[in-house]
């Protein structure tokens, strides 16, 4: 697992378009990132909410996003989903699942989603 902080400019609001003023709060989001070393990475992300300072915008909140490591509500990175997607692609079905299980392509402990299946039995696996 891996803390960092994303410290860039506040983003803008997806409904309205205009910058964001205010914070409105901080908080942990967990995002699985493609394998680094042979082990699957987990990045714990410190994200800043913030308030749509547009009256006319019935959107009130908005959570800041990495450019190419985070997207709205979604738990994994682009490039995770991509290397996952492939393999998906290339062998689908049980073949994937089998190729995958033991190897960690896009998953981590705690979001496994194909990469793991309930039947694993490998030590530390928690699917």
């Amino acid at each position: 697992m891996v803390d960092a902080a994303a410290c860039g400019p506040p983003g803008r609001c997806p409904r309205c378009k205009r910058p964001a003023t205010r914070v409105h709060s901080r908080y942990w989001r967990q995002v699985c990132a493609l394998p680094v070393g042979g082990r699957g990475l987990t990045l714990r992300l410190r994200v800043r909410r913030f308030f749509c300072g547009h009256s006319q915008c019935h959107r009130r909140t908005l959570v800041e996003q990495v450019a190419g490591l985070t997207e709205p509500r979604r738990r994994s990175s682009p490039a995770a989903r991509s290397a996952m997607r492939a393999v998906a692609v290339e062998l689908g079905g049980r073949p994937g699942q089998s190729r995958t299980r033991h190897r960690p392509t896009a998953g981590c402990s705690s979001c496994p989603g194909p990469a793991c299946s309930s039947t694993c039995t490998e030590p530390g696996c928690r699917p």
